[in-house]
């Protein structure tokens, strides 16, 4: 199916009509031709019938358009002329089901053909790769039983690139290369270390790699462990759980999977962090003291946002803890909550389940949340102190006083939506747990 010459003469668009009159008449010859062979076209699309009909209407109706006077009009059209005709190329990529070349790479080659033509010269050496468009004209024109000669003219490449490329598919072998210094043998037991040890550097792995009797270096064990699909991670430090601790968190998950975001609202959420004075000095080299400075402070949250927060002097025990209580919990609730009813969160610390604790509970009538044990990744509040942490990361406290003074203007910039954000996210913390079956997730 070749071009005609009248088609030079054509606009892009009025070019258009043309070709897609070609196409629906193609097509319905051979939906016409199935139906005499009682096939639907489905049967047919599914059997791929239409992959040479399509490839041959291509090259043909439009590849050979193209090309024929791609280079007369390209530069002139607009580039919604080129966005229009390049539906086609899409139609037909659908219905073939392979990749077609775009109108741009046709241009490009013919453009780079002529040029090397006009200079009268080729390029010696190796030669750059065929490109998309001249591998697919060279497949179709192969399977169509060209010469080697005729191909090499309609794709713009020598005879000897179409050669090396229809024996390369023929034989079914890549670029030639360096043979692997590692065998498939070799790989096995690298992957089994890497499996075996998954908190090991990849100098650890590569010398007990070597040590097994493979020559290799540290760049190629590296190599080999991200091809396998490995990668280098820190890992993540989490709360060791035994499995008592691990269905005492699915039990509690999945009795708390339908509370809604509104009744986590109403939960007050507290914990106790110690900052000290080492942890916020960011820089690479920092001076290291046997005991640095630190403090010991209570925050709270709810979904309307921080409560103030209370920095202890001693240990923490439930005398101490029942004091942060009457003098910064009740009033925190108060500022949050008003007269409303509210349930208060705690974990399971000494302190924090004393009898003396308990009883302090009842008697003011606040009933307390029932927590899973080494559950930080369910406590919203760990996720404000690492903000608080992040925030101070340029911060240099000289002292216990300032340091305190930098956590409470640092605490004081946590927003109300911060807060509410955090507590949507308990029925995807929870969701979490369930799917983990009690183990640590990654909140």
């Amino acid at each position: 199916m070749s071009s005609p010459s009248c088609f030079k003469d054509y606009h892009p668009v009025a070019l258009i009509p043309i070709v897609m009159k070609c196409f629906e008449r193609l097509v319905m010859q051979h939906i016409k031709s199935a139906a005499l062979a009682k096939k639907t076209p489905t049967e047919l699309r599914r059997a791929r019938a239409l992959v040479p009909i399509m490839c041959t209407f291509y090259r043909g109706t439009i590849e050979s358009i193209l090309t024929s006077c791609i280079t007369v009009w390209c530069g002139a059209c607009n580039v919604s002329c080129r966005k229009t005709l390049q539906c086609i190329v899409r139609a037909a990529k659908k219905i073939v089901g392979i990749s077609l070349p775009f109108l741009q790479d046709i241009n490009s080659t013919r453009l780079t053909c002529k040029a090397l033509c006009i200079a009268g010269y080729t390029i010696m050496g190796k030669t750059a790769d065929l490109t998309v468009v001249q591998k697919t004209t060279t497949d179709t024109l192969h399977k169509e039983g060209k010469t080697q000669k005729v191909i090499a003219k309609e794709a713009g490449c020598s005879q000897s690139s179409v050669s090396k490329h229809i024996n390369r598919e023929a034989k079914g072998r890549k670029r030639c290369g360096r043979k692997k210094c590692t065998s498939n043998r070799d790989n096995h037991t690298l992957e089994r270390t890497v499996k075996q040890n998954p908190f090991k550097n990849v100098g650890e792995i590569h010398k007990e790699w070597t040590a097994a009797g493979v020559s290799a270096s540290r760049a190629t064990t590296h190599r080999r462990m991200q091809d396998m699909g490995f990668s280098c991670r820190i890992p993540c430090v989490k709360p060791l759980l035994n499995n008592r601790q691990r269905q005492k968190r699915l039990a509690w998950a999945k009795d708390k999977k339908d509370w809604t975001a509104a009744e986590w609202s109403k939960v007050m959420f507290s914990d106790e962090r110690s900052q000290s004075l080492e942890e916020e000095n960011p820089r690479c080299l920092r001076s290291s003291v046997k005991f640095p400075q630190s403090v010991m402070v209570w925050g709270a949250m709810s979904s309307a946002g921080v409560a103030p927060l209370c920095f202890l002097r001693s240990k923490v025990n439930a005398a101490v803890y029942q004091d942060v209580l009457e003098h910064s919990m009740l009033p925190a609730a108060d500022q949050l909550y008003g007269d409303a009813d509210f349930i208060f969160q705690q974990d399971v610390a000494p302190a924090h389940s004393a009898k003396a604790t308990s009883t302090w509970f009842k008697d003011h009538g606040i009933p307390v949340l029932n927590w899973p044990a080494n559950s930080p990744d369910l406590n919203p509040v760990e996720n404000l102190w690492g903000i608080v942490k992040r925030k101070m990361r340029h911060a240099r406290p000289n002292n216990a006083e300032e340091l305190k003074a930098t956590i409470r203007a640092t605490w004081a910039l946590i927003t109300p939506e911060q807060c509410h954000r955090l507590i949507d996210s308990m029925p995807r913390r929870i969701a979490a747990v369930i799917q983990a079956k009690g183990a640590p997730t990654k909140h």
